[in-house]
């Protein structure tokens, strides 16, 4: 009889599992806004921008790639050329 509420507890993530498998792969969304922004090639004020900005936008609710869209295309019509690591993976938003 101890054992059923462990047993209970497998269930129950098993089936969340099954039925929601996106809200799994989603993850954690300041962990997908560090790895778009470790692939671009920035200063260290640049990243700490970067990250600010990304932060505040998803805190309004955004996605942290759509904010660090909107940061480079900002960091374009300033006049700066927001460059992709070279080892980045091809999903970088840089150019």
């Amino acid at each position: 009889m101890a054992h059923r509420p462990l047993f209970a507890l497998v269930l129950a993530a098993a089936v969340g599992a099954a039925c929601c498998p996106d809200a799994q792969a989603q993850g954690n969304p300041h962990d997908d806004a560090a790895r778009l922004i470790g692939a671009l090639e920035l200063s260290g004020a640049q990243r700490n921008a970067a990250r600010d900005f990304v932060v505040l936008e998803m805190a309004r609710g955004g996605t942290p790639r759509a904010a660090l869209q909107r940061w480079v295309q900002m960091q374009e019509a300033r006049g700066l050329r927001v460059r992709c690591r070279p080892a980045a993976a091809a999903d970088c938003i840089g150019r």
